[in-house]
């Protein structure tokens, strides 16, 4: 018999294949979700999960093969949330068009669907603010385009009855070095996002503490302690590559921003 670790990080594995998999986990590229019981026995959507306490049809959207409240072992009264919502989040439509939602937007229809019901107990949402701090660009917290769409959020959540919910700040960060953003024909890079150990020490503190101001947020989670990317890429390629606190070459040591975010209230 499994472990409730065990179960936990099949669980974990479950969702996390199907977010690698391109094609839906019920669609033709079968992942265990179909008539047939995946090898792991965590099978239980369609008419096995119908007949499950709590399941609502309309919030059911097949992205997973288990069902949390069975198989981790989720109790009445405990802390369920739903997110981390992205300020925007680009997909692509049927017709090969370019969608991007918004969090807010998102969250309404996630209210609308019936998610007030579930008495969810927070909204996750990650409070990117990188592309507003190009540098020399220094703009108000509070008119960038993450923290205006955290606003929007919060004005979904208090329409919706649910202003004693409170927000969870569930990913956020700041690269240290730059980063490319345009590039010409050939791939040569033509325009960067420009930031520093130093950049990135002080919007750490300066964004934490804005969001601890406000009163309707929680938590603080990084996105990284450490810098990390592949030995065949560049880290000027993609911003997230530089977001830690420690340094990948030489040898994991500290930046400035560590030492900040360890002394942070």
């Amino acid at each position: 018999m499994r472990t409730e670790d065990e179960t936990r990080a099949l669980v974990r594995e479950r969702y996390a294949a199907i977010a690698r998999e391109a094609e839906s986990c019920c669609g033709p590229a079968s992942c265990g979700c179909g008539p047939e019981m995946a090898p792991d026995g965590l099978n239980v959507i369609g008419d096995a999960y119908a007949g499950i306490a709590g399941r609502l049809a309309e919030a059911d959207l097949n992205l997973g093969c288990g069902v949390p409240t069975r198989h981790a072992a989720l109790r009445p009264g405990e802390t369920v949330g739903m997110g981390g919502l992205a300020p925007h989040r680009v997909t692509s439509s049927s017709g090969g068009s370019i969608l991007r939602w918004k969090a807010s937007d998102y969250l309404r229809a996630v209210y609308a669907a019936g998610a007030a019901r579930c008495n969810m107990t927070f909204v996750g949402y990650h409070p990117y603010v990188i592309n507003s701090y190009c540098a020399p660009s220094n703009p108000n917290m509070s008119a960038t385009a993450g923290m205006l769409e955290l606003a929007a959020v919060r004005r979904v959540m208090v329409a919706r009855g649910q202003r004693s919910r409170r927000i969870w700040n569930t990913e956020w960060g700041f690269p240290s070095q730059r980063f490319v953003t345009r590039r010409d024909a050939a791939g040569n890079p033509t325009r960067y996002c420009v930031y520093t150990e130093t950049r990135q020490r002080n919007l750490i503190r300066r964004e934490h503490l804005y969001l601890r101001g406000l009163g309707y947020m929680r938590f603080s989670i990084y996105f990284n302690i450490k810098d990390s990317w592949p030995s065949t890429e560049k880290p000027e390629n993609n911003p997230f590559f530089t977001i830690g606190m420690l340094r990948q070459v030489p040898n994991w040591t500290p930046k400035p921003s560590f030492f900040t975010w360890r002394d942070l209230p």
